[in-house]
């Protein structure tokens, strides 16, 4: 592969932004340097940012059902999952797949095992280009779930294990109005049918949920997989968390559990989307106010890939954070939290040369080149 020289590029650094030349050599970037040398691409001072590393996509739900009882088949779907995520800027993304029952449908393991394999298969075989992994996200009153888990632990594609509740009155569900009213937009459920479903997950013994989370934490912590917990709303779900061995807290719902969360030691993930409206979608805690308070650590794209390019530049433009600190959300700190921050997530000498490339338009970041271990890809 030949050397390639990215000269006049603001080159967004762990601790600072530089205006310089970065080469890439095999792959691997070599050198990064100040000023403008006379060869090489010119980058008429855009920015040129590590390429962003996302650990809970739903994108992949929305591609395999646009629409409630609409079911796409899975290379198209895959098609679509990565052009989404290459026109935000994600050059490693971790697919949220969820192991849980739905309205009227229990858990299809034989269909979960089918994705895994399809994108894992798309990835080896270069189908996909994208260094993709998987974020398995197992919902507690599933019961079932853990069972499907266990035979993918030792997938060497498996990055992170969620662990969720989304039973009505708990964590983002503070109350039954709230739980009906997503589920009833989301699957376009009658109220017979929201019925049955909110009555199916409150008869699970809360004793069995227990003892649910608890399997699932064990198998996380001896297969060494990152485990995040999801939607904690009280410092008590953080000291669970904490037992459990989690790393990750994504979504807390109160600043109170994001506050207990970041005191000790969980890297807080927040929705980039939240960022971008100034709001939680679900009516809980903002980001912007968490990122205020020195308590978010990464931002995810949950539903909205392009939010996570929107939402870092919108922290430093509007919320004063830094620039560097800000691209580290959506790249170096969301890649260290699954192991991988030795070799992606900055602009550094020795790590994979991906990256992107961006200009700013009207106040918007725009996307302009995404660049994976020295390949254009878009």
């Amino acid at each position: 592969m030949p050397e390639l020289v990215f000269t006049n590029y603001r080159l967004v650094l762990e601790s600072e932004v530089l205006t310089g030349t970065l080469i890439v050599r095999d792959g691997v970037i070599v050198e990064i340097q100040p000023g403008v040398v006379r060869t090489g691409e010119e980058g008429e001072g855009d920015f040129l940012l590590p390429g962003f590393v996302e650990l809970h996509t739903d994108n992949w739900e929305h591609c395999l059902s646009p629409r409630p009882g609409v079911h796409w088949n899975l290379p198209s779907a895959l098609q679509w999952h990565e052009r989404d995520l290459i026109g935000a800027g994600i050059t490693t993304a971790c697919t949220a797949i969820a192991l849980r029952d739905v309205p009227g449908q229990p858990i299809d393991a034989e269909q979960i095992a089918a994705q895994i394999a399809a994108i894992s298969e798309g990835t080896q075989s270069g189908f996909l280009q994208l260094d993709h992994r998987f974020n398995l996200r197992c919902e507690l009153a599933s019961l079932r779930a853990g069972a499907v888990l266990e035979t993918h632990l030792t997938h060497p594609r498996l990055a992170v294990i969620s662990m969720m509740d989304h039973t009505p009155g708990q964590r983002q569900f503070q109350t039954v109005e709230d739980f009906r009213t997503y589920y009833r937009s989301r699957y376009r459920l009658s109220e017979n049918e929201l019925d049955q479903y909110q009555n199916q997950l409150q008869s699970v013994d809360s004793t069995a949920v227990q003892q649910h989370r608890l399997q699932i934490a064990e198998m996380a912590r001896s297969h060494r997989v990152c485990l995040s917990t999801h939607d904690d709303a009280t410092p008590e779900h953080i000291t669970e968390a904490v037992a459990d061995g989690a790393k990750v807290a994504e979504f807390p719902t109160t600043l109170r559990a994001a506050q207990e969360a970041h005191r000790h030691g969980l890297q807080v993930l927040m929705g980039a989307p939240n960022v971008v409206r100034n709001r939680s979608h679900s009516g809980n805690l903002s980001a912007r106010q968490a990122s205020t308070e020195g308590v978010l650590d990464i931002l995810s794209s949950d539903y909205a890939p392009p939010s996570l390019l929107e939402a870092a530049f919108l922290l430093h433009r509007e919320e004063g954070l830094p620039l560097p600190d800000a691209v580290r959300r959506v790249s170096l700190a969301p890649a260290e939290a699954i192991g991988l921050g030795a070799d992606r997530g900055s602009l550094q000498v020795g790590k994979r040369a991906d990256f992107i490339v961006v200009r700013p338009f009207a106040n918007l970041p725009r996307l302009q080149s995404v660049w994976i271990t020295g390949t254009r890809i878009g």
